[in-house]
């Protein structure tokens, strides 16, 4: 025979409910795991872009580079586990990137350091010179100097854009594997401090989603990797 879970207090007009210690139980619990659901939430909320993760970086954004080499991300003749890291050799790694070694800009011809703009040691901009240039007279006058009157500055300018097309050209991969060294190296650092917290995720398998809510843009497979530094040559792996 089902106990009933409501007592009536007819005699005072009143209606006393008192529900049985198991649902109680059960309620409480209930909002304890909607607290924790939501603290844990607000504290690590769902991520559902691969650009709102702390760091990330695709491979196919790798500069062409000597300094940077991508390795077999998984050898058929091995088994290895992930939790044993003696097992790993030197040549298990996903990619190697080294530091590079950067070059100057070839020095401009005398005549042209008046009128080079700002960033012409920078592979990626286009060395641009200034039109017109007010110079003081023999009689204190203001004259204004065209670039183009001069033409052996013109033939000085042209053969050293020559020169620096060809050093700007096998320059820039260098300065932009550069940048990811760098970023590579706050990175190796940032893990070292932050490491009960943060960890490191080779991702694959692209997800594309548009819901009422949000977009999602994220890897599907996430395997977890180490960030290991040699310092002799220097080296990330």
């Amino acid at each position: 025979m089902m106990k009933e879970s409501k007592i009536h207090d007819v005699e005072n007009g009143k209606s006393d409910v008192k529900e049985e210690p198991g649902s109680v139980a059960r309620e409480r619990v209930k909002q304890i795991f909607q607290y924790l659901s939501a603290l844990q939430h607000r504290k690590y909320p769902t991520i559902r872009r691969i650009t709102d993760q702390k760091w990330s970086k695709r491979f196919g954004e790798f500069p062409n580079h000597p300094a940077i080499v991508f390795g077999d991300f998984a050898a058929d003749n091995q088994e290895l586990d992930d939790d044993v890291p003696e097992q790993e050799s030197d040549e298990d790694f996903v990619v190697r990137v080294g530091r590079p070694n950067l070059t100057t800009c070839p020095a401009p011809p005398e005549e042209l350091d008046a009128w080079l703009e700002p960033g012409w040691e920078d592979p990626a901009k286009e060395a641009t010179v200034i039109d017109t240039i007010n110079e003081r007279g023999d009689e204190g006058t203001t004259v204004a100097t065209d670039f183009d009157d001069d033409p052996i500055r013109l033939s000085s300018f042209d053969q050293w854009k020559v020169d620096r097309a060809r050093w700007a050209e096998a320059e820039l991969p260098a300065r932009k594997a550069m940048e990811l060294f760098e970023s590579l190296f706050a990175l190796h650092g940032w893990i070292d401090r932050e490491s009960e917290a943060v960890q490191l995720m080779v991702g694959d398998g692209m997800l594309r989603w548009r819901t009422n809510d949000a977009d999602i843009l994220h890897p599907l497979l996430l395997q977890r990797v180490n960030l290991r530094f040699d310092a002799t040559t220097p080296q990330f792996s």
